[in-house]
């Protein structure tokens, strides 16, 4: 899966991957939170544009979360 985001401020590296795992947070149908004992879950990112205050990201989801 393939996102474009906008993010708030500005990212130092202007590529990176984010590998953390995610469980869904306590007493919640939809918010997911990083945990140990979470699903793995790698996406991979793109800083497309960067402005004062927000940045346009490119988001590749290698295991789909």
């Amino acid at each position: 899966k393939e996102y474009i985001g906008i993010v708030h401020g500005c990212l130092k590296e202007k590529s990176g991957t984010i590998d953390f795992p995610i469980a869904r947070t306590p007493g919640s149908i939809l918010l997911r939170e990083t945990s140990p004992d979470g699903a793995p879950s790698v996406t991979h990112y793109r800083v497309l544009k960067a402005f004062r205050d927000a940045s346009v990201l490119h988001f590749d989801l290698e295991t789909g979360r």
